[in-house]
């Protein structure tokens, strides 16, 4: 319907709509529109995990897990995320494979960066698994600290 802009998980996969809120029209709930224009970090969620394979430790029955992987998915030329807030760190990921898109980075291939260091890299799109530790008290993300590294051009 006009102005569902929302991103609700279940769209009907042959007309378009988004289900729940096409229910709440049908029934005539009054707070029909709530929330118009609001982007939920879903959308935000589909494009790190989802293209950028970006995957998260798992915190599941209290493990502790400092292990960060990525394996992106998407086909593009090129591409680069910069600045995600990763446990206390700052994670960026590149991938140019020529070099020159992003001389800043320099070389070929994917790279991942954490705190503007690159920890892992390869000539090609693949899986990364790299050891990501919290940092020390001492050692917390401000923007001051933050590598010029990791500030992609």
């Amino acid at each position: 319907p006009l102005h569902s802009g929302h991103i609700f998980e279940n769209l009907h996969p042959d007309l378009g709509y988004w289900n729940n809120r096409e229910q709440m029209y049908w029934r005539g709930v009054p707070y029909k529109d709530i929330g118009d224009d609001y982007n939920h970090s879903t959308f935000l969620d589909l494009i790190l995990n989802s293209w950028l394979g970006i995957r998260m430790p798992s915190s599941a029955a209290g493990k502790n897990d400092d292990w960060l992987t990525v394996h992106p998915l998407i086909n593009a030329p090129y591409f680069a995320i910069d600045r995600v807030p990763y446990r206390g760190r700052v994670m960026s990921m590149v991938y140019d494979p020529t070099g020159r898109q992003y001389p800043s980075v320099q070389g070929r291939g994917l790279r991942l960066l954490v705190d503007g260091i690159v920890v892992a890299q390869r000539p090609d799109l693949g899986r990364l698994v790299v050891p990501v530790e919290p940092p020390s008290n001492s050692n917390v993300f401000t923007e001051e600290n933050v590598s010029a590294e990791a500030k992609l051009q």
